[in-house]
């Protein structure tokens, strides 16, 4: 038995405590700075339309584009079909700055990983699938070496020239294999429930990590629309944690929805 879970497991009460303190502390924040309204002006600005028509597009949601269909049937679904469609996607641009802006999300998420990541003085990271950049903002805004990963399309064309309005030195890969190999640390939030054959992407991301590094992801698996219901199996911790230790990777945390896995050689 992992030391770390049962640890986990007798602290879980008061991580539930500090979830919900963290999360009112982020929506506070967002309240003072005006976020959503300041976001959803961004926007705008970026697609020409008035803060008020961005915000009646929030809720568009996958079904306004023309390619969902192909998650129907996720029987036959290929994984080159759903690339091309997150590259097509433009409710992202909407749905992900203006959720993010709600709760002040980035910020939470800054809460809570920041600690961990100071605490293994991890100074250089990747965010996997990072869709418009909030989170790469915030971590560099921190101080972080950030890289932004994710498929080429409008999300990244949307995060790029927010990068450069804030003057933030973000490295942009459009693919996995583009970036560099020496990561302290690789995060990816609501991700992978939209990967295929998750295993391998695994395996994958790990070799960009160094031997003493870290993957910090969420772990909302459940099936139906852009989710892929292959990776259901995965809301089971012990489906989850086998195929991490199956990858040579180590439970280290949870916290909410997020967990926090090592390198084997690392602990």
């Amino acid at each position: 038995m992992n030391i770390n879970y049962i640890k986990y497991s007798l602290f879980k009460p008061f991580k539930s405590w500090k979830n919900k303190y963290l999360k009112s502390l982020s929506k506070k924040e967002a309240r003072i700075n005006n976020l959503y309204d300041r976001v959803a002006t961004e926007i705008g600005e970026y697609t020409k339309e008035s803060k008020e028509a961005v915000k009646q597009k929030f809720n568009l949601g996958p079904q306004s584009e023309k390619s969902f269909t192909i998650f129907n049937d996720q029987r036959n679904i290929s994984n080159e079909a759903v690339k091309d469609f997150y590259r097509g996607a433009g409710f992202y641009i909407y749905e992900l700055p203006l959720w993010n802006a709600q709760s002040n999300r980035p910020g939470n998420l800054r809460r809570i990983i920041l600690p961990y990541l100071r605490r293994n003085k991890y100074k250089k990271l990747l965010d996997f699938g990072a869709g418009t950049g909030d989170l790469c903002i915030e971590l560099a805004k921190n101080g972080l070496d950030v890289t932004y990963c994710d498929i080429a399309g409008k999300s990244s064309d949307f995060a790029k020239r927010r990068f450069e309005k804030r003057g933030l030195r973000i490295k942009m890969v459009n693919d996995l294999s583009l970036a560099d190999k020496d990561y302290d640390c690789i995060v990816s939030f609501d991700v992978f429930e939209h990967v295929s054959n998750l295993p391998e992407a695994i395996e994958k991301i790990k070799s960009y990590l160094r031997p003493e590094g870290s993957i910090i992801f969420s772990g909302a698996f459940s099936g139906g629309a852009l989710h892929l219901e292959e990776n259901e199996v995965y809301n089971e911790f012990k489906n989850l944690d086998k195929m991490m230790r199956g990858k040579e990777f180590y439970f280290i945390d949870k916290f909410a929805q997020y967990y926090f896995y090592k390198i084997h050689n690392s602990r």
